[in-house]
């Protein structure tokens, strides 16, 4: 598949909502904002300098993700929670988890108003609501 065709976007509406989902057309994974998408995309297209895990040979195009990368192989934690002291090998996954203890939920459902810590929470609530308005297969 070109790189052309790895971009491909398929834009999936959540009904009644203002949000879109954008879906890789070289993996599938679907990620919130165009450029999430393309900024994923360009980890098909690895360039041959690019930065390799030396355990598994994996490669990086940014050093910054093969440093996050080999915390898998080193069980590296280095970002604490400061409420219940649970360790994160990524920043951002300390960030989503602080949300438990402050209640704080930045997204919100457009139809029914239930709030939530993370995107995904809202997608699949969206998903399943928009299922069970859809009539049943006969």
């Amino acid at each position: 598949m070109s790189y052309t065709q790895s971009l491909q976007i398929d834009i999936i509406r959540s009904a009644g909502e203002d949000e879109r989902m954008h879906q890789c057309g070289e993996c599938g994974l679907t990620l919130s904002t165009r450029s999430a998408l393309t900024a994923h995309a360009r980890s098909h297209r690895v360039a041959a300098d690019a930065h390799r895990c030396d355990v598994c040979h994996k490669t990086f195009a940014v050093p910054a993700r093969l440093v996050r990368h080999y915390r898998t192989h080193t069980g590296e934690r280095p970002f604490e929670c400061e409420y219940c002291h649970k360790m994160f090998s990524v920043k951002e996954n300390l960030q989503v988890h602080r949300r438990i203890h402050t209640k704080e939920r930045p997204y919100r459902c457009s139809v029914c108003g239930a709030a939530f810590e993370h995107s995904g929470k809202l997608h699949r609530h969206a998903r399943i609501r928009e299922a069970a308005r859809l009539p049943a297969l006969s």
